[in-house]
């Protein structure tokens, strides 16, 4: 495991979650930032183990070793709601350059934006005001929203290989490296130590205050 993404997780910082299940799951490594493909002609998903709720998050995906994407190799990453990957509980950016966004699918300009090995995606998730900014190695590509509600939004990819292809290897970065490139203004990696609490207390003596005895 690289020691850096070690420290990392040691620091806070998320990492994808190894026992949040949903149909076929993606094979983790490295401390769980690494996902590869088990298996071929089936969904394979995972998750992130922190949500973006309430917060202005950015963070990167590498595809470190994809022949096929875009092509006999389907990589969708971004977030979901609810630790759900069906299509409809989805925002995410597809390697063959589509956003797809709850259950829509935008292909406008698309095959100027497909991404494969080698390829640096960003993701500033606004999960206040419900956006997101979608970057391929540093260069803004596409702006979608979303309603964020009551839901819960974690990281999220899915993987899909056909047959006879060979499997698929990605890693993420939620802050646990220097990033590749520099997040938006605003935008912060995905930590504990930036999380909203739900609620604040600016004067606790309102509340509770001492009481002397004399």
């Amino acid at each position: 495991d690289d020691i850096n993404a070690i420290r990392g997780q040691a620091s806070g910082y998320a990492t994808l979650n190894p026992i949040a299940f949903y149909l076929n799951s993606l094979a983790l490594s490295n401390g769980n930032l690494t996902c590869t493909s088990n298996d071929v002609n089936t969904n394979e998903y995972a998750f992130g183990n922190m949500l973006l709720n309430g917060r202005k998050i950015y963070y990167e995906f590498l595809l470190d070793k994809a022949p096929n994407v875009p092509g006999a190799v389907s990589c969708r990453v971004g977030i979901c709601r609810n630790l759900n990957g069906a299509a409809s509980e989805i925002v995410i950016y597809n390697g063959t350059g589509n956003f797809e966004t709850l259950g829509t699918t935008d292909s406008t300009g698309a095959s100027d934006r497909t991404y494969g090995t080698g390829d640096i995606i960003g993701f500033a998730f606004d999960c206040i005001n419900g956006s997101v900014q979608y970057f391929k190695n540093g260069i803004k590509v596409g702006t979608k929203t979303f309603t964020v509600g009551t839901d819960d939004w974690t990281p999220h990819i899915r993987i899909y290989v056909s047959g006879g292809h060979p499997a698929v290897t990605t890693s993420f970065n939620f802050g646990q490296k220097p990033f590749k490139f520099t997040p938006p203004d605003g935008f912060q990696p995905l930590n504990l130590s930036n999380i909203q609490p739900e609620k604040v207390i600016a004067r606790p003596e309102q509340y509770v205050d001492a009481i002397t005895y004399s």
